[in-house]
């Protein structure tokens, strides 16, 4: 129902651009075959309205766990570098570490 694609040809070409973006298809669309087609598209679930809202929470940290991390790519400025999977900076040979907490 969005105003100029609808919701699966809007997954489809995330797909086709090979973007892992996870997908909770949110509907009130239930009929077996639409619930088929959205998960075929490449949708990760699909919830079906009316839904209590503590449902689709569970659904989305359960979607985020099976989701492939994210690694934040290295900052640099010059000599200065920072990793922020690691917590270090870099600059001039020297390293640097920090308390993620």
């Amino acid at each position: 129902m969005l105003p100029r694609m609808d919701g699966l040809s809007v997954l489809k070409r995330l797909r086709e651009a090979r973007l892992r973006t996870p997908v909770i298809i949110v509907s009130a669309r239930d009929a077996g075959s639409d619930i088929v087609q959205g998960l075929d598209f490449g949708a990760d679930d699909y919830l079906t309205k009316p839904f209590e809202l503590n449902v689709l929470l569970a659904r989305v940290r359960a979607v985020a766990r099976r989701a492939p991390a994210a690694h934040a790519a290295d900052l640099t400025f010059e000599d200065l570098r920072l990793d922020p999977s690691t917590y270090q900076m870099h600059r001039g040979g020297r390293t640097v570490l920090f308390n993620k907490d």
